[in-house]
């Protein structure tokens, strides 16, 4: 419990500026919303499998089991929001049965998503080019020493890019 409470404190002092007993205080937010949830588990199970998909692969994000050298593992983050995204699809299924919506009309938003979707990889995959380039954007969106360094990198070994 230290490492993760250390390493939520760790995460939000660069972003934040407020007061730890603010952030604690968001602790316990996380019971209200899992006593909120049961309604809907017992209306429809799927909310259960994605809930406790979010909680259970949350655990490593948060720093309550350390994985690996580092205290948070924010590297897992996409993880836990398969479960956010089951709940969403599979909600927005049964709110489309309930109000007997058309089949036209679910595929053309999924439509839309998937074409916003395809033309941000697309965008993307122009920063994939060479090392020197992956690394450059990295810079320009976030510094780091890590970043600088595999800049260097890339700079000292252009036949690898």
């Amino acid at each position: 419990m230290e490492n993760a409470l250390a390493s939520k404190a760790g995460a939000l002092s660069p972003f934040c500026n407020f007061p730890p007993s603010m952030a604690m205080g968001s602790f316990g937010a996380g019971p209200d919303k899992c006593h909120r949830a049961r309604y809907h588990f017992s209306q429809h199970g799927i909310f259960a499998v994605g809930w406790f998909w979010f909680l259970g692969t949350l655990i490593p994000v948060l720093g309550l089991v350390q994985v690996g050298e580092f205290a948070m593992a924010d590297r897992y983050a996409y993880v836990p929001l398969i479960g956010i995204f089951v709940m969403i699809a599979f909600g927005l299924a049964d709110l489309a049965d309930a109000r007997r919506v058309r089949t036209i009309w679910r595929v053309i938003p999924a439509l839309c998503v998937l074409t916003a979707f395809a033309f941000a990889t697309f965008h993307q995959m122009g920063y994939w080019n060479s090392d020197y380039d992956l690394w450059l954007h990295t810079l320009e969106v976030a510094e780091s020493p890590m970043t600088h360094n595999a800049l260097g990198v890339a700079l000292m070994h252009p036949s690898r890019s």
